[in-house]
């Protein structure tokens, strides 16, 4: 069958007619497109709570913004919808959500594609007492094979209708491991009451102990002058791995800095007082 003649209205390619040639309808030569990513290997590098206009054609919702890196260093920025401003807002850093002016909502509604995103990292292994407890934030870091995948629940009327969005389908490693791991991940066990040494801790990490002390110490105190202000103990090791992007052992900072051996150093510029983590000079 003779191809037709290329339109020369519409798709203009700055070409005359006569040079220019048919794309390929090949399945196999098809080209990547936007939309979620699919079969991937993945790091999600940033998370934030915002509000998002789907580039001013609807009036603006609240977003959770996940940034992921592939292993392949393409980089992708995905908005999961949370729900309408008049129920749920942003927090002005990000951080997290709180119920808009006159709500009573909890949690995030379990159609939306926030839920069904987190929801996904739960049933692959992410302890679901940190998201609680701790905020999404936790998740960053975190290292695993992402798919399209269309929600089972039928959504009519809502938001992206069955539309697939990107969700992992497995964990390679959570954001306080190593990056070796390429099982299914387990909840972490480990909690500030842990007996280990903090130094003896570290120098079983490739004899970098002192290392990641200095670094621990620094990205404590970078994240106390973030927050301007104490922060909770049990919050600590993710606002110390926030605030150290280029630590050489950025992962370890999360269970390193809430031992308790490291806390009680002497000559830290700053101390526990009860719950909570205060600067001291």
């Amino acid at each position: 069958m003779p191809l037709g003649k290329p339109s020369v209205v519409k798709g203009k390619s700055g070409q005359g007619s006569k040079d220019r040639k048919p794309i390929s309808v090949a399945p196999s030569d098809a080209v990547s497109g936007g939309g979620a990513p699919d079969n991937v290997d993945t790091t999600i590098m940033e998370m934030t709570a915002t509000t998002w206009d789907y580039n001013g054609s609807q009036e603006p919702s609240a977003f959770l913004l996940v940034k992921l890196k592939d292993d392949d260093e393409t980089e992708h920025e995905q908005y999961y919808s949370a729900g309408d401003l008049s129920k749920i807002v942003p927090s002005d850093d990000g951080a997290c959500f709180y119920p808009a002016e006159g709500s009573s909502v909890t949690g995030l509604n379990n159609n939306c594609n926030a839920y069904l995103f987190l929801g996904a990292l739960v049933d692959q292994g992410f302890p679901e007492d940190k998201l609680r407890d701790e905020g999404f934030q936790t998740a960053v870091g975190l290292r695993g094979h992402m798919n399209a995948i269309a929600p089972k629940k039928k959504r009519e009327g809502l938001e992206g209708g069955n539309k697939p969005i990107g969700v992992f389908t497995k964990i390679h490693s959570l954001p306080w491991e190593g990056t070796k791991g390429k099982g299914k991940a387990q909840p972490s066990t480990t909690s500030r009451g842990a007996s280990t040494p903090a130094r003896g801790a570290s120098e079983s990490l490739n004899g970098s102990g002192s290392e990641l002390n200095d670094e621990a110490i620094e990205a404590v105190v970078a994240a106390l002058a973030k927050a301007e202000g104490p922060i909770e103990v049990k919050r600590l090791g993710m606002a110390a791995f926030q605030a150290a992007p280029k630590a050489a052992h950025r992962k370890e900072l999360i269970k390193y800095v809430v031992q308790n051996d490291f806390l009680e150093q002497d000559g830290l510029p700053f101390a526990v007082d009860g719950d909570m983590v205060v600067m001291t000079e």
